[in-house]
């Protein structure tokens, strides 16, 4: 098992005049997970400052999901974002912020199949907030662009195999549990608003292809995501089991 949890906030800087660039910062993070391998990466939030424009990819390889259940590759991936630091009481403009995460699997041939590929977008140059999100999960671009008002925070967990299928389970049936009420809801796709040291943290829940469980929050401030999710992660106890004590949010 292999755990990567990058401490501190990840500064991308931009164009503090405002007009318009054409180039970007970019990251790319591409990792191949065998079977009944676990990768666990936590990196700290992205903090975009004024007129910054970011795009990350990440793109993972796992092992064949035909695969009995036991030996399959797992993986928990985190991507967050925030144009504020709440306690400095200090906000940015940025311009775009982009994630695209693709899975893909190799069988026992060798022959790779894409079995899932997603983008998240903010784009406050055209007022585009989680626009690839809005044509595949219409009611999962609600809880981000309502809490993407500063100072905010917007992230995507993607949890994957035998290691996070419990982890993966209780983000689900909590939004199931909560969701019931809501009438736009669709079968695979859930809602939820969880109260949270007085401020709201929205995410939904959506279990795509070969099990994949996607997690897409937002809150009002970045401590309260990270509490949120740090108590989350903590009571439910998978990765403090699995990976011990430096997957901790404190």
């Amino acid at each position: 098992m292999v755990v990567m949890t990058p401490q501190g906030h990840i500064k991308v800087p931009g164009n503090a005049l405002g007009y318009a660039i054409s180039g970007r910062n970019q990251y790319t993070l591409v990792t191949q997970v065998e079977q009944e391998a676990a990768l666990c990466y936590l990196p700290g939030p992205t903090v975009l400052l004024e007129g910054a424009r970011y795009e990350q990819n990440n793109i993972i390889t796992i092992a064949d999901v035909t695969l009995p259940e036991h030996k399959r590759s797992s993986f928990c991936l985190l991507n967050w974002v925030t144009h504020s630091y709440v306690r400095q009481d200090e906000t940015w403009n940025f311009r775009l912020w982009k994630v695209t995460n693709e899975v893909s699997c190799v069988d026992k041939l060798g022959n790779k199949t894409l079995l899932f590929r997603d983008a998240v977008v903010l784009d406050h140059g055209t007022g585009d907030v989680c626009s690839d999100i809005n044509q595949k999960f219409p009611s999962c671009s609600s809880p981000a662009q309502g809490s993407m008002q500063p100072p905010g925070v917007v992230g995507i967990l993607i949890l994957y195999g035998p290691v996070f299928e419990h982890l993966a389970s209780v983000f689900t049936d909590t939004c199931a549990s909560q969701s019931l009420n809501l009438a736009q809801d669709t079968p695979s796709t859930h809602t939820a608003r969880i109260q949270a040291h007085d401020c709201h943290v929205a995410f939904t829940t959506t279990r795509v292809q070969a099990g994949l469980v996607l997690v897409k929050f937002g809150a009002e401030t970045l401590d309260v995501a990270k509490d949120w999710l740090a108590t989350v992660l903590r009571e439910e106890g998978t990765l403090l089991n699995n990976f011990g004590e430096e997957v901790s949010f404190n």
